[in-house]
């Protein structure tokens, strides 16, 4: 028999009241072939970006209560909300997005373990905070993806939604549109996910005196 103590946790993410310290995995114990970790969520509401897992996930939320939301080729979404005391599994190959409407903590568990690649984030062309953080952790290098790199991951989406003024889109019949922000921002905001588009619009075009959008 052995006994032996092999790592210690590590904080890999410390963002926007989100913490997760990895418990067993590639960062905390150098093991590949499990992680487990202790995620705590201390500003509601919340929400990770859309993810698609190459790993079998187990969630077992230890306080408050979290939401695992689904989405079919439809649109349609669906909702599974794991309670305190509960554990959720969701496949590898499912792409869904954790929600968190209250404050919560839970544990994750992923065979294999945990690794950047094998966990797609629907963060668009830009690394956020989290992701570069999480490549720093698991390998010397920021894994900068190229465009052939970002396209090939999002193979599955069809469609791609932006939301407009319609007396702007309207001026386009013989050119090509950008939006008023593109020379700021150098790109076109768009998602995959249309139900996005309902706080598009209530965060940016309350103020709006036009009626009518596309």
């Amino acid at each position: 028999m052995t006994v032996r103590v092999t790592g210690r946790s590590v904080r890999v993410v410390e963002h926007d009241g989100v913490t997760i310290d990895e418990l067993v995995g590639n960062v905390a114990t150098k093991n590949d072939e499990l992680s487990v970790a202790m995620v705590n969520v201390t500003v509601a509401p919340a929400s990770e970006p859309w993810l698609t897992l190459h790993y079998d996930e187990w969630m077992s939320v230890v306080t408050g209560f979290i939401e695992i939301h689904e989405e079919d080729e439809s649109g349609e979404r669906t909702i599974t909300r794991v309670n305190k005391s509960e554990t959720v599994f969701i496949s590898k190959g499912s792409r869904f997005q954790p929600v968190f409407p209250v404050v919560a903590s839970y544990i994750p568990t992923c065979l294999p373990a945990f690794a950047p690649d094998r966990c797609i984030r629907e963060e668009g062309t830009e690394l956020s905070d989290v992701s570069k953080r999480l490549n720093e952790l698991h390998s010397k290098e920021v894994n900068v993806l190229s465009a052939d790199d970002i396209n090939s991951k999002y193979d599955h989406v069809k469609t791609i939604y932006h939301m407009a003024q319609k007396s702007l889109w309207s001026q386009c019949s013989k050119r090509a549109y950008f939006p008023p922000t593109f020379k700021q921002d150098g790109f076109t905001h768009a998602t995959a996910i249309a139900s996005t588009l309902i706080d598009t619009a209530n965060h940016f075009y309350t103020d709006t005196k036009e009626n009518g959008s596309v």
